[in-house]
Parts: C-alpha cells; sequence; structure tokens
C-alpha cells in the first residue's frame, strides 16, 4: 500500500507541472478552431445567411453575425487566455443553438450507430464540451488572466 501511495504522489508532482502547459495548448488549438470558424462566417456572409436560413433560424443574416462574433472574438480570447471562463458562455451557448438545430448533427442526440465517426462528425458537441473544460479548469498560469488575477474580479 505504500509503494501505491508513493505512486500516487508521483503522479499528483507530475500532474501540477503538466496543467498549465497542457492548459494553453489546449486553449490555443481550440481557440484557433472557433477564431476559423468565426472568420469563415464573416468571409462568405450571404453562403452563411443562406444556410441559417434553410436551418429556420430566425433572424439568419443577425445570427450569423452574432455566432460569428461570438467564435472569432471568443477564440481570440481563448488564445489569449483574457476573460476566458466569460468568453466561454457565448461561445457554449453557440454551439448549442448549433447541434440543436443543424440535423445533420442529430445522429450523436439519439439517431448514430455509437461510431466514432459518429461522434467525430458533432463538431458542435466536441466544441462544447472545450469549451466546458476551459470554463471549469480555467486557463492555466500561461495566460493574461493568471498575469492579471489580482486585478480583476474574473480571476482568481
Amino acid at each position: 500500500m505504500n509503494k501505491v501511495k508513493k505512486i500516487h504522489e508521483v503522479f499528483l508532482e507530475f500532474d501540477h507541472w503538466f496543467e498549465s502547459p497542457v492548459l494553453l495548448v489546449m486553449r490555443v488549438i481550440w481557440g484557433c478552431l472557433f477564431i476559423t470558424e468565426g472568420w469563415y462566417k464573416f468571409s462568405d456572409i450571404p453562403s452563411n445567411v443562406s444556410f441559417y436560413a434553410s436551418l429556420h433560424i430566425p433572424a439568419p443574416e443577425f445570427m450569423v453575425y452574432l455566432s460569428g462574433s461570438a467564435e472569432f472574438f471568443g477564440g481570440i480570447l481563448m488564445v489569449l487566455g483574457l476573460f476566458t471562463r466569460l468568453a466561454m458562455i457565448p461561445l457554449m451557448i453557440t454551439m448549442i443553438v448549433a447541434a440543436v438545430t443543424d440535423p445533420g448533427k442529430a445522429a450523436f442526440l439519439g439517431h448514430g450507430t455509437g461510431q466514432t465517426e459518429t461522434f467525430l462528425a458533432q463538431i458542435p458537441l466536441v466544441f462544447f464540451y472545450a469549451c466546458l473544460m476551459t470554463m471549469l479548469l480555467g486557463p492555466g498560469k500561461y495566460s493574461l488572466d493568471y498575469k492579471f488575477k489580482g486585478k480583476w474580479f474574473l480571476c482568481r
């Protein structure tokens, strides 16, 4: 039992050492993906408005700008680690709306085969999960939130 306890202590030591670098990598990768998605929406407004209209989303042009802004600017904040937890809220809402409104994504919500491809096709839910983890774990030490933690009420 003593060896198990020592192994556990070593694991905890490595866990603390790797936590912030892993959070940084996660934030940068997912933030860049969000930035890319937001930029795509802004780069072809008419096509995206048509797509949103085909999904029967009310005020499709406004919603393209709203979701594009949430993704683009939220992604930038995610990469920087600035107001990170607050920035995850509009991103999570956008991903929930995307998962619910796009009928092509319904497989994961009860009609799927359980195959890996089915899960990976559920981009909004995977993005939602990345936002949820970022919100719960925080941005880590390699972030602007950490640098200004004593000055802003959103940082701890």
